[in-house]
């Protein structure tokens, strides 16, 4: 556990009402860091499990770059099916933002996510970036880039009580999509 927080003050923050009892993953794929976070919900309390980070070298050609992903995703799954009953996992699903060998690259780690985790758990759903901010009422203001990204890790730290980075975008991305399926009505 990392960090445990009064339930009806994430609920106020979120101006969402959350599931009791519920443990949500959420996954932010990217090329070469993929954000990860387990949140969990008592009756009472929201506690911060744990987070985790793939890291895919930058030199790592596709193929090779796709096992690495792959080999760590199923490491990560087997500690957590040990620890772990999950109920939701939200993928944040990829779109087309760059160019076409990105959105391949990621198409294909959001599809090795989808695989490995869906047969663990209740739920598992790919939520586009726009639809996870209006389910957690992360309201950004149309902005781009950086300041984007800034926005969102400002948010999940106010709602967390955490102390995120800037550069640890992509752990915010993942509190995100971990909210989603929180969210009681949410998905």
């Amino acid at each position: 556990m990392i960090k445990k927080i009064k339930l009806s003050k994430v609920e106020d923050y979120l101006d969402k009402n959350l599931k009791r009892n519920h443990l949500s993953l959420g996954f932010d794929v990217a090329v070469h860091t993929t954000g990860v976070a387990l949140l969990r919900s008592t009756n009472d309390f929201l506690v911060v499990e744990h987070t985790h980070k793939l890291i895919t070298p930058k030199e790592a050609i596709e193929e090779k770059a796709q096992d690495i992903f792959t080999s760590q995703l199923d490491d990560y799954k087997n500690k957590i099916v040990q620890e772990y009953s999950l109920n939701s996992v939200v993928i944040e699903n990829c779109f087309f933002g760059m160019n076409v060998k990105t959105l391949k690259a990621l198409a294909r780690c959001s599809g090795l996510a989808r695989d490995r985790f869906k047969p663990i758990a209740t739920e598992c759903y790919y939520k586009y970036p726009k639809e996870i901010r209006k389910i957690i009422n992360c309201n950004t203001h149309k902005l781009k880039g950086n300041d984007l990204k800034k926005c969102i890790v400002d948010y999940i730290n106010d709602a967390l009580e955490l102390e995120l980075k800037y550069k640890d975008h992509d752990l915010a991305d993942a509190f995100a999509c971990a909210l989603t399926g929180l969210v009681e009505y949410g998905i």
